[in-house]
């Protein structure tokens, strides 16, 4: 009942939400219904407008990854992870739109590591979980959607500097932490020198 309210929220009938994959049921309910409604009203996003003023000025633009990745790396999940996944994120559904708001507070302002550990406070609060069973569940989210992506991009990132300057857009939740990919960039010689909001 509580899923189908969450997807009649976003305009979404359960009978459609049924025929979803659990993973991007999972995807669709984190995002905040105002922040979908911004979404249908024409907002490009982050990534959007960075491709269309690369494009304006006539430069290339080349993803770090197929397009696909996540998708796939949702896919190879277990079913037994997948129906977890799907079966918590409505228990959080009232204080979807405060958390976004958090979360983009602390990206704005430069602590865009506290965004990884308010989702693991916010997570143990949650019925049936256990520090234990959160501190797991962030480790294999860690490795399979942050820190092994990060480390297949660095070799894509070096060969395009390689050939002079270049911008590199991706989420926050890559840039910090030991395998974050400013670290790697560092390890691989590259000068770390963070810019003034």
């Amino acid at each position: 009942q509580a899923l189908s309210e969450a997807l009649q929220a976003r305009g979404i009938p359960a009978f459609m939400g049924a025929k979803l994959k659990p993973w991007y049921l999972t995807l669709l309910l984190s995002v905040p219904v105002c922040a979908l409604e911004a979404a249908t009203q024409g907002s490009r996003g982050l990534d959007g407008m960075l491709i269309e003023a690369a494009a304006d000025r006539g430069l290339p633009v080349r993803a770090l990854e197929p397009y696909d990745t996540v998708l796939r790396l949702f896919d190879d999940m277990s079913a037994g992870d997948k129906i977890e996944m799907v079966t918590s994120t409505p228990a959080i559904e009232a204080r979807s739109e405060d958390m976004g708001a958090t979360l983009a507070t602390a990206y704005f302002a430069g602590e865009s590591r506290l965004v990884w550990e308010f989702m693991q406070v916010q997570s143990r609060q949650l019925p049936g979980q256990t520090p234990e069973t959160v501190a797991e569940e962030f480790a294999q989210m860690d490795r399979a959607m942050i820190s092994g992506r990060n480390r297949a991009w660095v070799p894509i990132i070096e060969e395009a500097a390689a050939r002079g300057p270049v911008l590199v857009a991706f989420g926050a939740l890559h840039l910090s932490g030991e395998a974050g990919v400013l670290n790697l960039l560092a390890k691989r010689g590259f000068a770390i020198t963070p810019l003034a909001p």
